[in-house]
């Protein structure tokens, strides 16, 4: 999976890459609607664990798992692991 691919997978408003569909509008990264350009960014990099450039599947389910983990849990974790409490 590509940085433009995970854009895909995630942020709802891209069609899938082999569809016809174009929406209206454009998005920054974007030179035509639906033809999103968009170079490895940090935020992908940090689901890159190996470091090849692409997504694997695994690499993908453990991103998709983080975003379905509500923040309150984070904050339950966190105070957790913060013994003395000072945030």
């Amino acid at each position: 999976m590509l940085p433009a691919d995970l854009m895909r997978a995630v942020v709802p408003v891209f069609p899938p890459s082999e569809s016809n569909v174009v929406r209206e509008g454009r998005l920054r990264g974007e030179r035509n609607p639906g033809e999103l350009q968009c170079a490895p960014s940090e935020f992908f990099m940090l689901f890159d664990t190996n470091g090849d450039g692409l997504i694997s599947f695994a690499e993908y389910i453990f991103f998709v798992t983080l975003l379905s983990i509500p923040e309150s849990s984070f904050n339950i974790a966190f105070k957790m692991f913060d013994l003395d409490h000072n945030g």
